[in-house]
């Protein structure tokens, strides 16, 4: 979620009220450390924030990931983080839940020092059009194969 609307709003669609108001809508309250999440984005644009990549990492698939190895693990026991690229650094931010008292839960975000952003990583058009010509290709190899056989009817 920090992911999608965070480049949202740094791209101008919408402002950074509707932003982490979409955030927190699924997660609850967000901070980052002890920051609340709109003040912490704030100060992040100041340094030169020009956008978040998602990690979807699991344990032997580090996708998205570049270190240092703190980040990485925390990211991978975690299952997700996002990464804010500013100029001339990267900040690796990990979500897990927070709970204070018996009926707050919300978002900790627990910022790390990332690496470079992986270039090997394909773009959401590339990889939605990487799928699409997977799609066509399984239809063709299945239409080419006479389609599904149900067994016990013959063609």
């Amino acid at each position: 979620m920090l992911v999608a609307w965070g480049n949202a709003w740094l791209t101008g669609h919408i402002g950074l009220d509707e932003a982490a108001d979409h955030v927190e809508e699924v997660g609850g309250p967000a901070v980052v450390g002890e920051v609340p999440l709109r003040k912490y984005l704030v100060n992040l644009r100041s340094a030169g924030l020009s956008g978040f990549r998602l990690a979807l990492p699991a344990p032997g698939d580090p996708l998205g990931l570049s270190g240092p190895p703190g980040f990485n693990s925390a990211a991978v026991d975690a299952g997700q983080a996002a990464v804010a690229v500013l100029d001339d650094t990267r900040v690796g931010l990990v979500p897990s839940l927070d709970l204070r008292g018996s009926s707050y839960v919300g978002v900790k975000w627990e910022a790390h020092e990332a690496g470079p952003v992986r270039q090997d990583l394909p773009s959401v058009a590339e990889a939605e059009r990487e799928l699409s010509e997977a799609m066509r290709e399984a239809t063709q190899a299945l239409a080419a194969a006479g389609g599904p056989r149900w067994p016990g009817r013959s063609r």
